[in-house]
């Protein structure tokens, strides 16, 4: 909620691997989307901080596999 709350952003889904080898027992799978106009958007303030780790994110990143790409229409 709180990076959908960022003026610029046009949309966000967010995806839960229902089937294959992401979705087995005991791996939660999840895929974020954003929509947004401009790439300058990641170099704002409002951004930074609605992207900044709370306590709940700190305890389970070092449990994460996190990729990040940008694709441009």
């Amino acid at each position: 909620p709180k990076l959908c709350a960022v003026p610029g952003i046009d949309a966000a889904r967010r995806f839960r691997a229902v089937e294959g080898v992401l979705a087995e027992p005991g791996r939660k799978r999840f895929l974020a989307l954003y929509e947004f106009a401009s790439l300058e958007l990641l170099d704002t303030e409002a951004w930074a901080g609605a992207a900044s780790m709370t306590p709940r994110t700190e305890q389970i990143v070092p449990y994460i596999v996190m990729m990040s790409q940008l694709y441009r229409r």
